[in-house]
C-alpha cells in the first residue's frame, strides 16, 4: 500500500499581521477601561454628587486617546483592521464631543445625567464590539481573532481613500461642527451679547424702550481694552442728555490684594484701555 503524501505544512503568517492582531487587542482592553472609568466616575457625581476616581480617569483616558489615535492610522495604513469594529470605537469621543457641546449648552442644569448617558453609551458600545468579536472564537486571547482581520497588510488604495476622506470629509465636518455648536453656545451664554464670526467675536449692542414714560436704555457690551478712536466715537454718539451708567469693578474696602489693570496688557497691544478714556 503507497503512502498518501502529506499535506503541505500552512504558510507562515506575516509578522505585520501578528502585530496589528496584539496592538488592536491591547487598544480594546484600553478602551473598555477607560469607558468602565467613565461611567463610574460619573455615577458617582450624578447620583451621589462625589468622585474619588477623576485623577485615574484623566490618566486612562489619555492613554485611550493616543490609543485610539494609533488604531485610527492604523485603518488607514493597512486593511487588516476591521473598519466596521474600530473605526465606531476611535471616532466615539469625536461624535460624542460634538454631540455633547450643544446639548450641555441648552440643557446645563442636566449636564451630570449628560455626562453619564454618554458614558453608559461608550461602555455599551464597547462591550458590543468585544460581544461580537468574541462570538464563536476558540480563546479569549487575543480579543481580535484573525477571522476578524483583513486579508491584505497593505493597500495603497486603502491609504489614499483615508486620506481623502479625512482632509475633504471628516476634518470640514468637524471644523463646521464644532464652530456652529461653539457660536451657539458662546450667544446663547451671554443672551446673545457676544456673537462668534469668522473675523472675531463681536460685540452685539442691545436697545429697550418703555413706552410709559418713552425711556430708553442702550446696552453697550465692549472689552476693557480697544483702540482708543473707538472710545471716542462711542462718546461722541451719546445724547447731551444721556445717563452713561459704566459697569465695572470697585474696592472701597480695599478688600483686593492686588490691583485690576489692564494696561500694561493695553500697551503691549497699542491699544487703549477702557477705564482711562472712559474717565
Amino acid at each position: 500500500m503507497e503512502n498518501q503524501p502529506s499535506s503541505p505544512p500552512p504558510l507562515p503568517r506575516h509578522s505585520a499581521v501578528n502585530a496589528v492582531q496584539s496592538i488592536l487587542s491591547l487598544g480594546l482592553i484600553i478602551f473598555l477601561l477607560d469607558a468602565l472609568l467613565c461611567l463610574v466616575d460619573d455615577s458617582l457625581k450624578f447620583f451621589f454628587e462625589t468622585s474619588f476616581i477623576s485623577s485615574s480617569r484623566e490618566i486612562v483616558g489619555l492613554i485611550a486617546f493616543l490609543g485610539g489615535l494609533v488604531v485610527y492610522l492604523l485603518v488607514g495604513l493597512t486593511p487588516l483592521v476591521p473598519k466596521r469594529y474600530f473605526l465606531p470605537l476611535t471616532l466615539f469621543p469625536l461624535v460624542a464631543g460634538m454631540i455633547h457641546l450643544p446639548l450641555v449648552t441648552f440643557f446645563y442644569s442636566q449636564s451630570s445625567l449628560i455626562n453619564w448617558v454618554t458614558s453608559l453609551s461608550q461602555v455599551l458600545l464597547t462591550l458590543g464590539i468585544v460581544f461580537l468579536l468574541q462570538r464563536g472564537a476558540a480563546s479569549r486571547w487575543p480579543l481580535v481573532p484573525l477571522r476578524a482581520l483583513g486579508n491584505r497588510v497593505f493597500s495603497g488604495w486603502n491609504l489614499c481613500l483615508f486620506i481623502l476622506l479625512n482632509l475633504f470629509l471628516l476634518l470640514p465636518v468637524v471644523i463646521g461642527i464644532t464652530a456652529t455648536s461653539t457660536s451657539v453656545a458662546i450667544s446663547h451664554f451671554t443672551k446673545g451679547f457676544v456673537s462668534l464670526r469668522p473675523t472675531g467675536l463681536i460685540m452685539n449692542e442691545r436697545t429697550y424702550h418703555r413706552d410709559r414714560d418713552g425711556a430708553t436704555i442702550h446696552l453697550v457690551p465692549m472689552s476693557h481694552i480697544a483702540q482708543s478712536s473707538f472710545y471716542s466715537s462711542l462718546i461722541a454718539a451719546f445724547p447731551a442728555d444721556a445717563v452713561i451708567l459704566a459697569e465695572g469693578v470697585s474696592d472701597e474696602n480695599h478688600q483686593m490684594k492686588t490691583k485690576i489693570s489692564y494696561g500694561g496688557t493695553a500697551a503691549s497691544l497699542g491699544l487703549a484701555e477702557q477705564q482711562k478714556e472712559f474717565k
